[in-house]
C-alpha cells in the first residue's frame, strides 16, 4: 500500500510538473484584451442588473446558451474562468452593445487564454488588473482581479466594479496577501464600489480574512434568501449602492457554480 500511495504521488507531481511547462503566463502588457463594444451611458438614480459566474471555461454542454440568454438580461456581468477560445471568444467579439475586458490569468497548450472578464454595457473609462503573489501548486498559475471604472451621469464619483477570482491551493495567509492586493486599488475610491466573484471561501480562516476586507471598506456582503450551497464561494460586496432580488440561479447547472444574479440602484449624490 505504501508502494501504491508513493507511485500515485509520484505521478501526480509529475504531471503537475509538465502541465506547468504548458501553461503560459503572459507579460503584464498582454495581460488585459478587450473585445466587444458598449455604447450606453451609466445613470444614477436607475436599476441595473448585475450577473456573477464562474463559467468552467465553457467545458460543459449548454453553457454557452445559458450565458447568451443571462447576459441578455444583464448590465454587468463579472465571469470567473472565462476563455477567450471557440465558441465563448466568438461570443465576446460579435457583441456590439457589450464591452468585455478580460485579465488573462495564463494560456494554455492549445493557446486558448483564460482568466476573469468583466463585460458592461457602458464603456469603461479605466481598467486595470492585480495578479496574485501566489501562485497555484503544480501548474504554476496566478489568479486575477480585473477592474473597471464607470462615470456615472448625475454623480460626482466613478463607479469602481472589482472582479477576483480568488487564489486557490493555498494557504489562507496567500488568499489575503490576494486581497490585499486589491485593497491597495480601492483603498482610495470614494464612489460607489462593487466587488465580486469566485473567491473560493471555502473554510472559516478565508471567511474571516474577506469579512476583514469588507470591514475596511465599508463594503456589504449581498445575502441570498435562498442560499442552498454547500460552500459560499461565489460573493457580492456592495457600498454606495442599494440591492434588492438577490438570487442564486440552481437550476443552471451548466458549471460547477451556479449562476448569483442581483438588481442594484445607484443613488445620485
Amino acid at each position: 500500500m505504501r508502494w501504491l500511495l508513493i507511485i500515485m504521488m509520484t505521478v501526480f507531481f509529475t504531471n503537475g510538473a509538465r502541465a506547468s511547462l504548458l501553461m503560459n503566463v503572459p507579460a503584464e502588457e498582454k495581460v488585459l484584451q478587450v473585445h466587444g463594444g458598449a455604447v450606453q451611458e451609466l445613470h444614477a438614480e436607475r436599476w441595473y442588473r448585475l450577473l456573477v459566474w464562474n463559467v468552467l471555461k465553457g467545458t460543459r454542454p449548454g453553457l454557452m446558451g445559458d450565458l447568451r440568454r443571462l447576459s441578455r438580461e444583464a448590465d454587468l456581468v463579472l465571469l470567473q474562468e472565462s476563455l477567450l477560445g471557440g465558441a465563448m471568444y466568438d461570443f465576446f467579439t460579435e457583441h456590439e452593445s457589450i464591452q468585455w475586458t478580460t485579465a488573462v490569468s495564463y494560456e494554455n497548450w492549445e493557446n486558448k487564454a483564460t482568466g476573469v472578464t468583466i463585460g458592461s454595457r457602458w464603456p469603461p473609462v479605466w481598467r486595470s488588473f492585480t495578479r496574485s503573489k501566489a501562485r497555484e501548486p503544480l501548474i504554476k498559475t496566478p489568479k486575477m482581479i480585473v477592474y473597471n471604472r464607470f462615470a456615472i451621469t448625475g454623480h460626482e464619483h466613478d463607479l469602481l466594479v472589482a472582479n477576483i477570482h480568488g487564489i486557490n491551493f493555498v494557504s489562507a495567509t496567500s488568499f489575503a496577501s490576494q486581497l490585499n492586493q486589491m485593497s491597495d486599488v480601492v483603498a482610495h475610491h470614494l464612489g460607489p464600489l462593487i466587488v465580486a466573484g469566485d473567491f473560493n471561501t471555502y473554510n472559516n480562516a478565508r471567511w474571516d480574512h474577506l469579512y476583514g476586507f469588507a470591514d475596511q471598506h465599508e463594503l456589504e456582503l449581498v445575502e441570498f434568501s435562498d442560499d442552498q450551497r454547500f460552500l459560499r464561494l461565489d460573493s457580492i460586496l456592495v457600498r454606495g449602492i442599494r440591492v434588492e432580488d438577490g438570487k442564486i440561479l440552481s437550476r443552471v447547472d451548466t458549471s460547477d457554480h451556479r449562476p448569483l444574479t442581483v438588481r442594484f440602484f445607484l443613488p445620485a449624490d
